[in-house]
């Protein structure tokens, strides 16, 4: 198996959940049963990357995703030099809830590939966000 170009929202009717297996219960368990819930519910989104070829059920197998949720922080969890610059409210920043790579893909820096991904994805989104 091989991976896709890019990163994209998780699609049931696309993405074969099932086969993923990364080797940790908590994130199989997450991406089989709970990530489209919580896109559909606005708690989070999951992005993957898929196969480059679809498996014979014509699904895309995951070959690693990532999910990103909206969160705050306390303005006291941070150095007295940056919080002394913010509000004296909860700070909206957004949490990497989750990442994961197929065991198959252990050790090929995908999971670099991920967080990379990730990490720009995010500042995208906080980039569209600025005012």
């Amino acid at each position: 198996m091989s991976w896709g170009k890019e990163f994209v929202e998780l699609s049931k009717s696309k993405h074969d959940r099932d086969s993923f297996d990364c080797g940790e219960q908590e994130l199989n368990t997450f991406i089989k049963t709970q990530a489209a819930k919580h896109m559909q519910a606005g708690i989070s989104r999951t992005m993957v990357l898929p196969s480059a070829h679809p498996l014979l059920n014509q699904k895309f197998a995951i070959c690693a995703f990532y999910s990103v949720a909206p969160s705050s922080i306390s303005r006291e969890t941070l150095p007295a030099q940056l919080a002394k610059k913010l509000p004296r409210y909860p700070i909206p920043v957004f949490l990497l809830a989750q990442l994961a790579v197929h065991k198959e893909f252990h050790g090929s820096g995908l999971g670099k590939v991920s967080l990379i991904r990730a990490l720009k994805y995010l500042w995208e989104v906080n980039h569209h966000m600025r005012a």
